[in-house]
């Protein structure tokens, strides 16, 4: 429905699609008389016969309506076929509301399309498709319907494709020389087989990194000898067994530790326990065991003191081993 808010001698229905042309990003407080005289500026005097608001209601207005706001977009009327054309080419013109306006807006002038009623009922169209550049084709999940075409592959070889295929590297891209990414210089991927590699045919991480695994031979991951050897030995150089002690200059007398630190205790271990376990490397002056004063648990830690340097060094020889399903950490003090 067109609303006639000004005298005018045109029929808007009737007037053929060739003599139109659709400008959008119109500022909501540009009129009628606006976009004439940005576009009559630019193409020649009186070739924009009329212009066509549309409003939210989806009405079309002919001149604007000062109570009502646009949707931003209209379509001219211009003299022939020719004006239309010559202000498509330009594809957009730039000006202020008036002419006196500070502020300078840019619209954009495109051709008119006309859109049937059975096109609009078509749910889920592709939009690429309408614009003719669509690149999936068939294997589009929209539907290609009306006058539309697919994207030139031809065209788009002689350029380089911007990125890589991913779904190709990782052996699902289905489209083929189709993808509108690059499929250069890229290995696929089978994930299958790296998904149903056995369990024997991968690294212990604990055997890899620690040396030792508690599963023993019913883990099972791969316990390789060369991997064990390299664990221990970079656990001897990040904690040599020696280093326990700083070294200072000849000549100068040293005070050796005679404490040490465990840490990685299970929460269930008690202080007796630790005694025990500490008991063959020596006299124990003094357990300092914190707990938890709620629970009453261990906090997971404690600090030994021993009689002797001597069974400081027996107990920091002990790193590593197990008690209560713990790898126990132990350190001598300062």
């Amino acid at each position: 429905m067109v609303k006639m808010l000004e005298p005018t001698s045109i029929v808007v229905e009737h007037v053929e699609d060739d003599r139109k042309v659709f400008v959008s990003r119109v500022p909501l407080n540009f009129s009628q008389a606006s976009i004439k005289r940005l576009i009559e500026g630019s193409v020649g005097a009186d070739v924009v016969q009329e212009v066509v608001f549309t409003y939210d209601n989806d009405e079309q207005a002919i001149g604007g309506d000062s109570k009502s706001k646009h949707k931003g977009y209209a379509f001219c009327v211009m003299e022939n076929v020719d004006s239309a054309a010559a202000a498509i080419s330009l594809g957009i013109v730039k000006g202020g509301r008036t002419e006196t306006s500070k502020k300078s807006h840019t619209l954009y002038l495109s051709a008119y399309k006309h859109e049937a009623k059975d096109e609009k009922e078509i749910p889920d169209i592709c939009f690429l498709w309408i614009h003719k550049r669509c690149p999936y084709g068939e294997n589009c999940k929209f539907v290609h319907h009306g006058n539309g075409g697919v994207l030139d592959q031809r065209a788009v070889s002689a350029f380089p494709k911007p990125r890589k295929c991913w779904d190709f590297k990782k052996g699902k891209c289905k489209m083929g020389d189709t993808c509108p990414f690059s499929h250069e210089g890229i290995e696929p991927i089978s994930i299958k087989e790296k998904i149903d590699r056995p369990s024997s045919e991968k690294d212990c991480i604990n055997w890899k990194t620690k040396g030792k695994c508690r599963k023993g031979e019913t883990c099972p991951y791969r316990h390789s000898v060369s991997l064990r050897e390299q664990a221990i030995a970079k656990l001897a150089t990040n904690r040599p067994g020696e280093s326990a002690f700083q070294t200072v200059a000849p000549g100068k007398r040293t005070s050796e530790p005679l404490s040490v630190r465990v840490f990685g205790l299970n929460y269930e271990t008690k202080e007796s326990d630790v005694r025990d376990f500490l008991a063959p490397c020596g006299t124990i002056m003094n357990v300092s065991f914190p707990c938890w004063n709620d629970s009453g648990r261990s906090k997971g830690y404690c600090e030994v003191l021993f009689q002797s340097p001597k069974a400081v060094a027996a107990a920091t020889a002990l790193d590593g081993s197990d008690l209560h399903g713990r790898w126990l950490s132990i350190q001598a003090g300062k």
